[in-house]
């Protein structure tokens, strides 16, 4: 089976052009999902402020009804998957008997501060509420953090429109790539494999001895320069043959020559034995 060129450049480059383009579309995905936890994390940081000064605000009036309400109000606020209050427990504020579910959450927010915490698909924001002088006539002085604000976010939503965009994207770019793979397969056939065709064809014709063909190739690129260097070549063989041709006409003319010169020289031998021998026999 034969293989063919224009099959070789074009798969090669169409290749090198998907791989391309995925690798493109894969840093677009990381970079913009890179980009929206910067934002949402801006958003969870600046709404649990908002949260913590309230708080701080009601405590210091003794107002633990207004904190309780400014605590629900801010849960209704849509883009937030949830804003919670905890004590230095880990328990949820103002239930004295609720679990501690953020107790290692809360240790870690007494010992190192604020911190983010990311997963698959959501972040989740911890601010600790401390303990400043004002607060230390109601609460134990010894405590440094009184309990800490979370706030979360769900990105599942975000993440889908992203990767919805760079599906969408990358089809597109596929059908780009294949559009442009046959423009570029129309140009190389034209300007590439047609002439390449031309110069086997002759080629073959010079294998079995055929000199009369013609490739038009006016072209001055790398194939018309190969084209008349074949025609030059050619012209330089015929001119060595034509040469052959004459020397061998001379050789063989030479050679009929020497033959009648020698077939003369014999037949004097043979007449000048036959009369010494006459004349031996005379004698």
């Amino acid at each position: 089976m034969k293989e063919k060129l224009e099959f070789k450049i074009l798969g090669f480059g169409l290749t090198i052009l998907v791989i391309g383009v995925i690798f493109a579309n894969m840093l677009v995905l990381v970079m913009v999902r890179h980009d929206i936890n910067k934002l949402a994390e801006g958003r969870l940081k600046a709404t649990a402020r908002v949260v913590t000064k309230g708080v701080e605000r009601t405590m210091l009036d003794a107002e633990p009804g207004l904190t309780k309400a400014l605590v629900s109000d801010q849960r209704t606020v849509t883009g937030f998957e949830s804003i919670e209050v905890f004590n230095h427990q880990g328990r949820e504020a103002f239930k004295p008997d609720a679990l501690k579910v953020e107790e290692v959450s809360l240790k870690r927010v007494a010992s190192t501060g604020e911190f983010v915490v990311k997963e698959r698909k959501s972040l989740m924001f911890y601010l600790p509420l401390k303990n400043l002088p004002s607060c230390q006539g109601c609460h134990n002085a010894d405590l440094n953090v009184l309990g800490a604000v979370k706030v979360s976010v769900s990105l599942e939503d975000e993440y889908a429109t992203i990767t919805n965009f760079v599906v969408f994207l990358m089809a597109g770019s596929l059908i780009s790539i294949i559009v442009l793979g046959v423009v570029f397969w129309q140009i190389l056939r034209r300007f590439v494999i047609s002439p390449m065709k031309t110069l086997e064809t002759a080629a073959a014709k010079m294998a079995v001895g055929d000199m009369s063909f013609n490739t038009s190739i006016k072209t001055n690129d790398e194939i018309g320069r190969l084209d008349r260097s074949i025609k030059e070549s050619l012209l330089s063989i015929s001119g060595i043959l034509r040469r052959v041709r004459e020397i061998s006409a001379r050789i063989s003319s030479t050679g009929d020559n020497v033959e009648r010169d020698s077939s003369r020289v014999v037949e004097g031998t043979q007449l000048e034995t036959e009369a010494v021998g006459n004349i031996s026999s005379s004698v």
